[in-house]
């Protein structure tokens, strides 16, 4: 890509184009050249102009035809039209047809150059947005999902499917395990990747707000709402809307929001019309969706209606196999972002975390990774540097989740229970207690009680 000082200059009046070329290469720009319309295309296509100054009225095909046709072949181009006095709606035309600004003879010098500056620093901004837009489309990539295992693959292979209709998804799996990560690369590879992506934990909204929330409100529709508020569906208008523990929805907003599904309009708190929106829904839960709808926490309607397309993403310990190359990902963007020194694991190390059960799935392996690379000393991380919860052989024990470990007893089968769940919740929240509390619905204070009490202090 040019780097943004190339100005092309259109037309006829050859004292004009010198005079103001003589400006730009005293500001160090690089300038061509041209006195027809059609040879400022022809030239446009070789040169990559950044900036186009074009006059409107030219021998040959117009300066509105000759704009239309740059903007075509390179649609970052500025174009700054340049109209006789008293031609102004000629002007404002050719911006409704994608010139980025004008002016109006005779014009200052210093109007122009500062003019030229504006349309190169609009140019520069485009640079950047498509240049973060491409590594978005890059980072958010199925091929950024990483694992060989035949389970995930097929995961993979069901939303790449998907990505091509407009139809909702359904994403299950445990927490950890990715879900978000795969329902933006299916996002990034639908026809909506140039939309808004919006992500909602649905467990999070407070449940005084959440009809405004995702509907928004008119101004002075209750007490607060001092200005009218958007909603994530009409912020995620064009785009995708991703509703993340959508069983922790409550009953009255799932109906709301199947009615949404059906007839693709919202009605903002506090207005009587209801406005349309053009959205493609995903939905993603952790529980066993089974058992929620049987329980009524997931409205049954509800889930028929999202379901069209359901994805489940294995946990890690059905995968193992996957582990050794997540591990060496997750080692490089500590070494990386955090200077750590290892560059590989001990055959000891890679075999505990092989063993290890990985009860907070992909995102516990990333964080006890990071945590070892930054304690380690060696050029390989060992079997001692790993997080303690991992080095214990008698570790939490690879079942489901809720699934009672053996006990001879019911107190030490409830206190197994209550072990495993804070372990899981506070690796899941990377160590960070208060979070954790928040989630185990208790206070820090308790929580901190229960650490020492088994032994996870």
């Amino acid at each position: 890509m040019p780097l943004p000082n190339r100005v092309l200059l259109v037309d006829d009046e050859e004292r004009l184009r010198r005079i103001l070329a003589r400006l730009l290469i005293e500001e160090q720009y690089e300038v061509a050249e041209a006195d027809t319309g059609e040879q400022a295309v022809s030239l446009a296509a070789t040169f990559q102009p950044d900036v186009v100054v074009m006059d409107q009225n030219l021998p040959g095909i117009s300066g509105q035809e000759a704009t239309t046709a740059i903007l075509e072949q390179s649609p970052g181009v500025k174009v700054i039209v340049i109209t006789a006095y008293g031609a102004i709606e000629q002007a404002v035309d050719a911006m409704r047809r994608g010139a980025h600004d004008y002016l109006t003879k005779p014009f200052d010098n210093e109007v122009f150059l500062l003019r030229v500056r504006r349309a190169l620093e609009a140019r520069r901004l485009t640079q950047r947005v498509e240049l973060l837009q491409e590594a978005l489309g890059e980072r958010y990539s199925f091929s950024c999902i990483l694992g060989q295992s035949q389970s995930l693959q097929a995961a993979i292979r069901q939303a790449q499917r998907a990505a091509a209709s407009e139809v909702p998804v359904l994403v299950v799996g445990e927490s950890g395990t990715g879900k978000e990560l795969l329902v933006r690369a299916l996002h990034q590879a639908s026809s909506r990747r140039d939309g808004p992506f919006v992500a909602v934990n649905c467990a999070a909204v407070p449940a005084e707000l959440v009809e405004s929330a995702f509907f928004g409100h008119r101004k002075g529709a209750f007490t607060g709402a001092g200005e009218a508020h958007q909603g994530w569906f009409a912020q995620a208008h064009g785009g995708t809307l991703f509703l993340d523990e959508i069983a922790e929805m409550p009953a009255a907003l799932q109906a709301k929001l199947l009615r949404v599904l059906e007839d693709g309009q919202v009605t903002p708190v506090g207005a009587t019309t209801p406005a349309a929106v053009d959205v493609r829904l995903v939905a993603a839960t952790n529980r066993a969706v089974d058992e929620a709808v049987r329980q009524g926490v997931l409205r049954e309607d509800l889930y028929h209606r999202l379901a069209v397309v359901s994805l489940r993403l294995p946990p890690l310990r059905e995968r193992p196999e996957d582990i050794p190359l997540l591990a060496d990902h997750f080692l490089a963007l500590a070494r990386q972002q955090h200077g750590a020194r290892p560059s590989g694991f001990s055959a000891e190390a890679l075999a505990r975390l092989r063993a290890y059960p990985w009860p907070g799935n992909v995102r516990e392996l990333r964080n006890a990774v990071q945590s070892a690379a930054i304690m380690a000393d060696g050029e390989k991380v060992d079997l001692a540097d790993l997080p303690p919860a991992v080095q214990d052989e008698s570790g939490p024990a690879a079942v489901a989740p809720g699934t009672p470990s053996p006990a001879d007893d019911l107190s030490t089968a409830v206190a197994g229970v209550e072990r495993e769940l804070i372990a899981r919740i506070l690796a899941e929240e990377a160590g960070n207690r208060t979070r954790a509390a928040e989630r185990l619905g208790i206070t820090r204070k308790t929580l901190v009680a229960k650490l020492v009490q088994h032994g996870l202090a």
